[in-house]
């Protein structure tokens, strides 16, 4: 596990990479973007899944945003669960989904549980779909 200014990171389980948010931490560009190279770092550039605990109380600013919905920050990303539980985080949530429209899958979850069962079977889905391409 690394723990940075805004997060604590490191792999749940195989190929599922997990993020916890500090209580009351302020995502901004610099940040985030930190997070992301540190994420990668962990990564080793593989694909992975994503599963992040946004139950804590954050703000998060407008390029903050734009940054974790960009290409360059789903570079590796097969899908995105992120848990909720406060209508504040879900509001930020679905205004992310919606409007920043992020390139990989994004999903919000009431619990982590029903999170990594979405992810489990996105990475089912795209260990077929990489084994019929290799087929090809």
């Amino acid at each position: 596990m690394i723990k940075t200014e805004i997060a604590e990171l490191s792999y749940l389980e195989e190929d599922i990479f997990y993020t916890k948010l500090h209580e009351g931490a302020e995502i901004n560009l610099e940040n985030a973007n930190a997070n992301f190279l540190t994420a990668k770092q962990i990564t080793q550039g593989r694909r992975y899944a994503a599963l992040s605990d946004g139950i804590a109380n954050v703000t998060i600013t407008k390029e903050a945003m734009e940054f974790g919905a960009s290409k360059e920050a789903n570079e590796f990303l097969i899908a995105h669960a992120i848990v909720v539980t406060s209508l504040a985080n879900r509001l930020i949530g679905n205004f992310i989904i919606k409007f920043h429209k992020p390139p990989a899958p994004t999903k919000l979850f009431n619990n982590q549980e029903d999170a990594l069962i979405w992810l489990r079977a996105m990475l089912k889905k795209e260990k077929k779909a990489a084994a019929i391409k290799k087929e090809i």
